[in-house]
């Protein structure tokens, strides 16, 4: 038996009561003294929990590996809802179709929109593209405006949240350095990829990259699939390919062998979003290694000697 309730069994009625009460009433004062606020994706929970640090708790209402295109809430994600104080939105619509059935359990929450300055591009159908955390200049946007949020929410705390966020950007810049000197030291045409679904036009317009995309559904790709990845890498001279985890192993060796692709695994949910730029930038910086290995040596003439 717990040391608590041994030690409780040999109170009285009256005092087992009024230390329960107390123990109840300090739980729901630690509680309290957080802000619960719900986001509708994981990178978005990342920034919130690095920037709101001791005074936030986070609940992340898409699980990992969901296809936003047909996401329907489940009870534990509604439930999860219901305990929040604030709802961070996007802004960019993709939470419009599933929504409502959030607001039916808690009328009452603050929803925020954390898309200030976004210029939003495109998506697959009528909504945005909503993918801004595979480009880490717009995350660096949005985390300015998490941060804003969070000080007018606790105006007390304004200097905690600026000090976790100059953190916080400290290393989301280093990691866009780091892919913008990558970028930089390809050639043109070798700044082009191949995606398996459009969602990196973030990326692309934020580094000097080309997006091009061939559609595959399901974990294992149709030959006919496969054979346009290669046929357009060959005839563009592509060199990557950006895929979800658990893609068709055997896709990925033909588009190594058949036109010596070098892979990128991209979680396009992932908690920790900047490591999918990193696993960018570890690629590109090797295409571009290899191409300056294979750039020939021009033999210039030796200048002539003047006369003295």
């Amino acid at each position: 038996m717990p040391i608590l309730f041994e030690k409780l069994s040999r109170l009285s009625g009256a005092l087992k009561l009024a230390v329960v009460i107390s123990i109840v009433f300090a739980g729901s004062v630690v509680a309290k003294d957080k802000i619960v606020i719900a986001v509708s994706f994981a990178p978005y929970a990342n920034m919130v929990q690095a920037i709101g640090g001791d005074e936030v708790e986070v609940v992340t209402l898409l699980p990992p590996g969901t296809d936003l295109r047909y996401y329907t809430p489940k009870p534990k994600e509604i439930k999860d809802y219901s305990l929040a104080d604030v709802y961070l939105t996007d802004g960019s619509g993709v939470d419009r179709a599933w929504l409502p059935r959030f607001k039916q359990v808690k009328q009452t929450i603050k929803i925020i929109d954390i898309s200030e300055g976004i210029v939003w591009l495109a998506g697959e159908g009528k909504d945005p593209n909503p993918y801004l955390w595979l480009s880490p200049k717009q995350m660096a946007k949005v985390s300015t405006n998490i941060r804003v949020v969070l000080s007018k929410l606790r105006p007390e705390k304004d200097s905690y949240f600026v000090a976790k966020h100059v953190l916080f950007l400290r290393h989301l810049n280093q990691v866009d350095d780091e892919l913008d000197a990558a970028v930089r030291k390809l050639p043109m045409k070798a700044k082009k990829f191949i995606a398996t679904r459009p969602l990196f036009a973030y990326l692309a317009q934020d580094y000097d990259l080309q997006q091009q995309v061939v559609e595959i559904s399901g974990k294992v790709a149709k030959s006919k699939d496969v054979k346009k990845v290669v046929e357009m890498a060959r005839s563009t001279e592509t060199k990557m390919v950006f895929v979800p985890p658990q893609f068709d192993k055997l896709a990925v060796e033909s588009f190594k062998r058949d036109f010596g692709a070098k892979v990128v695994e991209v979680n396009f949910l992932a908690y920790d979003f900047l490591d999918n730029a990193k696993s960018m930038t570890r690629v590109i910086n090797e295409i571009a290694t290899a191409l300056q290995k294979d750039r020939p040596v021009l033999n210039l003439p030796k200048p002539k000697q003047m006369k003295k």
